[in-house]
């Protein structure tokens, strides 16, 4: 895999990369650089162009479980056959030309560096897909059967990745991204973000850049229980003993209670970042 794989070549790391850049510079109030990354996922990765029919043909497996190996075997094989149909000459022209765009427009050095959970699996897909439509092939049957047993296990693990999303561009996304974070959280907390928020903040840029409103959904009800358990059970007797901080923490939960979250909103995702403030100042 090592011979034929390269992270610059691989489909669904180049969307994951911008996905990743576009929440950094989102953190760090970079909007230039910010929507620089934007057109550049909205450009390659529109329906119509090969690299969009191929990261749907990774999602296919990045987001689904099974219960058998019988099914993850078919799912393998049914992915492998459909890649074949690309042509591959156009598919090399398209990444190429995304990855002339991304040396030349976006200025951070370490832009394939981004850390990305079950990256072998991605490695492991491109490569066979990649395999797949060469007329030689590069891969031997042994080194075959070993990247296609680690797509399997992947598919029947019960470790579902939320952060996975079915990513295509939504041309209405960068207004909402930038007066969320710049003209509102930015401000109040630029420099102060927690670990947690950091990854809440690059799952809510993969949604603005997506049609996938179910995982986000599933994220946001996610992070409202778990907070809604932490102020229910605070367990430091010193805030236990402050009856005017608990009566404010009360509070905090009741408003949460009758909030509505529901709908994917700025002032929702805003709210919720606070209430995760909240709880990592209790929790510390």
């Amino acid at each position: 895999m090592k011979r034929i794989h390269r992270k610059k070549k691989n489909t669904a790391l180049l969307m994951e990369f911008l996905v990743r850049h576009i929440s950094k510079c989102l953190i760090s109030d970079n909007k230039e650089e910010a929507n620089k990354a934007m057109l550049l996922s909205k450009k390659y990765f529109a329906k119509g162009t090969l690299l969009h029919e191929e990261l749907k043909l990774f999602n296919s497996i990045l987001s689904t479980k099974v219960k058998t190996r019988d099914s993850a075997q078919k799912i393998v094989g049914s992915v492998i056959t459909e890649g074949t149909n690309f042509d591959p000459r156009k598919l090399e022209v398209e990444k190429n030309n995304l990855l002339k765009e991304i040396n030349c427009d976006l200025s951070d050095k370490e832009f394939f560096d981004y850390k990305i959970p079950h990256y072998t699996v991605y490695a492991s897909i491109q490569s066979l897909l990649s395999d797949s439509r060469s007329r030689n092939k590069l891969l031997s049957p042994i080194e075959r059967v070993k990247i296609e047993e680690n797509i399997v296990e992947h598919l029947i693990s019960e470790n579902v990745d939320g952060a996975t999303l079915k990513l295509k561009t939504d041309p209405n996304y960068s207004n909402a991204v930038y007066k969320f974070i710049t003209d509102r959280f930015h401000k109040k907390y630029a420099g102060k973000l927690t670990e947690g928020q950091k990854r809440f903040l690059t799952k809510y840029a993969m949604y603005l850049i997506s049609e996938n409103k179910g995982i986000m959904h599933a994220t946001v009800q996610k992070e409202v229980e778990m907070i809604k358990g932490k102020l229910k059970n605070i367990k430091d007797e010193t805030v236990q003993k402050d009856p005017t901080l608990m009566g404010r923490i009360t509070e905090c939960y009741k408003d949460l209670v009758v909030t509505n979250f529901d709908n994917i909103t700025e002032e929702n995702v805003l709210n919720l970042l606070q209430y995760m403030q909240l709880v990592e100042e209790i929790d510390s």
